[in-house]
């Protein structure tokens, strides 16, 4: 059979693969996962921002945060997330993240099939690059801003990518020769209406730079592919990513936050004590966790296939992947930036993987059949109506990630409030602000710009005898803290707290005086 007679089977069963990879991104969302901790501290403050106006906040969540305004520079995206929720509830935020999930696996998908340079496209190198991303980014997406942010981010990745073929030099006789059939070519689109797709990149950004401060990353991406050009002596190359990288950086200036903006970024950069600290999970080492060891030697495998046949990408594109390298060994929550760069050179450079499974009929009826069942599997485990959000969250069982949903019932009906304060600790901040709204404020959540920096010295970076004097300062009507866990506990049962409530999940303390008014 010719090869170009196979393109079309292969091409079918690449993208049956890269369904089922995605529907495993939508089905985690649906199967396994809970909603973030952070998104509802986010659903808190797009209704602060309603309330008050856009723009700079003071917040009101928490009363151990500065009283300083600070920038909510995700906005635009806390607005959709709160929109998203008055109208269909937890549901309709679990479903539009296993959407936004699924669809960033197909646009990089897209883009490990766009970025091969030979006149004959590869499919299965593609779907292993796309199946390798997947592992890597899955950990870091939720019911977030930056979850959005993403999406836009991999549409504007790949319009960058297709658009690299009109400044390619070598593409025309390089690689047909190197294929020695003209009649494989897959010519790909033609004409200036689609070259003029890339310019989709300015409002794109625009949207971005609303949603997550990653829009600098467009910018980047642009000024990387303008000195590849550069150095590969394509002045046609070199003019275009310039006016790209120009449009894009001032479109990422398209914010009534940005003032802001650019000070939290210097910020998470230079000052914030917790990024650079052991609590955030998203901050540690990607190879942190029981898989750790196969993140890292799926990143050394990448590497090492790029290294090994660099010639094979763009000099732009291996720049992207030198830096998204050394900002993934920084921190672990880049994996996703580290897989958009990194992921399409691997499809160009993955040796000797051939399509022939991809044009299997057997093949591609099992993956038709697999895609079945998986999607019927994560509709039928869809929480119906009657499943409330606490029963929903903690499913799981107290053994994994949840929320102290009846301990927060408790100190609801039965702890009285003369402060209204609450003592917590950082992953349900944001649940117990928003659980308690207008009745308690929390000790502190996951906006660690928003705290001075003494406080996460005494709460969580400091020692046993730092959190003691810093906890006997502190007034407040109720502790609610997790079971077997807590790094507050001894403390305050050191200055006389007492547990009146304790399930599987979590504890409440209250005060001496609070004791009394409840006997």
């Amino acid at each position: 059979m010719r090869e170009s007679n196979r393109i079309p089977s292969a091409r079918t069963g690449f993208w049956l693969l890269i369904g089922l990879i995605a529907l495993v991104a939508a089905g985690k969302t649906v199967l396994y996962d809970t909603l973030d901790p952070d998104c509802f501290w986010h659903l808190r403050v797009a209704a602060q921002l309603h309330r008050d106006g856009i723009g700079p906040i003071v917040d009101d969540l928490s009363f151990a945060s500065s009283r300083q305004p600070w920038t909510p520079y995700s906005w635009l995206a806390e607005q959709g997330m709160k929109s998203l929720w008055d109208i269909g509830g937890y549901r309709a935020a679990i479903a539009v993240t296993a959407i936004m999930q699924g669809l960033i696996v197909i646009l990089l998908g897209m883009s490990c099939v766009e970025i091969q340079r030979g006149a004959v496209k590869r499919y299965l190198p593609a779907a292993v690059a796309t199946a390798i991303g997947t592992f890597l980014i899955l950990p870091y997406l939720s019911f977030r801003p930056v979850t959005a942010g993403f999406v836009l981010l991999f549409a504007i990745a790949w319009l960058i990518i297709r658009d690299q073929k009109f400044f390619d030099p070598g593409r025309e006789a390089g690689d047909r020769s190197a294929n020695g059939d003209d009649s494989q070519s897959d010519p790909g689109p033609s004409g200036s209406g689609y070259q003029g797709l890339v310019w989709l990149i300015i409002p794109l950004t625009i949207l971005l730079t609303n949603i997550h401060l990653f829009s600098f990353f467009v910018p980047a991406i642009c000024f990387a592919m303008a000195v590849g050009a550069v150095l590969e002596k394509d002045a046609r190359g070199t003019r275009h990513y310039s006016h790209l990288a120009t449009a894009t950086t001032l479109a990422c200036l398209a914010t009534p936050m940005l003032p802001g903006l650019m000070k939290t970024i210097f910020f998470y950069s230079a000052q914030d004590k917790m990024v650079t600290g052991p609590v955030i999970a998203e901050m540690q080492s990607f190879a942190r966790g029981p898989m750790g060891w196969i993140a890292a030697a799926g990143v050394a495998g990448m590497l090492g296939c790029i290294a090994i046949r660099y010639k094979s990408v763009r000099i732009g594109q291996l720049i992207c992947v030198a830096v998204a390298t050394l900002l993934l060994l920084k921190l672990g929550r880049f994996a996703p930036l580290f897989a958009l760069a990194t992921c399409p050179a691997l499809a160009a450079t993955l040796p000797g993987l051939k399509d022939r499974l991809l044009v299997k009929p057997a093949v591609i009826a099992l993956l038709a059949c697999i895609i079945s069942i998986s999607a019927w599997r994560i509709v039928s485990s869809f929480p119906a109506r009657s499943v409330e959000l606490s029963a929903w969250v903690n499913r799981h069982g107290p053994d994994m990630p949840g929320y102290p949903c009846a301990a927060a019932d408790f100190v609801d009906r039965s702890v009285p409030r003369p402060t209204g304060h609450l003592i917590n600790e950082f992953s349900w901040g944001g649940y117990l602000a928003w659980r308690l709204a207008d009745k308690y404020q929390v000790l502190l959540d996951g906006r660690t710009q928003v705290y001075p920096q003494a406080l996460w010295q005494a709460t969580y970076l400091g020692s046993e005898n730092d959190r003691l004097k810093f906890l006997a300062k502190v007034n407040a009507d109720a502790a609610l803290l997790p079971v077997g866990k807590s790094k507050f506990r001894d403390s305050l049962i050191q200055l006389g707290w007492r547990s009146v409530f304790k399930d599987d999940r979590a504890e409440v303390l209250l005060p001496p005086a609070n004791v009394a008014r409840i006997e």
